[in-house]
């Protein structure tokens, strides 16, 4: 773990540059640090989408949301969209295996139907 000093009060936030070259962070003391990623600690953007798609995919929770989800959870914003079905794309799509990705769906529609559903099943 390295401890970047230079900030004089708490660290108050934090960002990585798009790249992931860089980190920005700002301070309760009023001022703003623009920090270099040492080369060892960087990841592509393809290879943070995959750690993050199999991290939510081990935990079982949702790697795309259908339009009744966003039409009932506004908060959640997703693009791209299917142009047919209104589903958000997922990220996770091309970079997971499609069995983890169809699984992910099987497990999701069995835990959000009803219980009639389920019984008919």
């Amino acid at each position: 773990l390295r401890i970047l000093s230079g900030h004089q009060r708490v660290v108050s936030s934090a960002a990585f540059s798009a790249d992931g070259t860089r980190i920005v962070t700002a301070s309760w003391d009023g001022t703003a640090r623009l920090w270099e990623v040492p080369e060892i600690f960087r990841v592509d953007a393809r290879a943070q989408v995959k750690m993050a798609c199999a991290q939510l995919a081990e935990r079982g929770l949702p790697l795309a949301f259908t339009a009744e989800d966003l039409a009932a959870y506004p908060v959640l914003e997703g693009q791209p969209r299917d142009p047919e079905t209104g589903d958000f794309l997922s990220p996770c799509r091309g970079v997971l295996p499609d069995a983890v990705i169809a699984e992910n769906y099987a497990r999701r529609a069995r835990r959000n139907a009803k219980p009639a559903e389920v019984a008919e099943k």
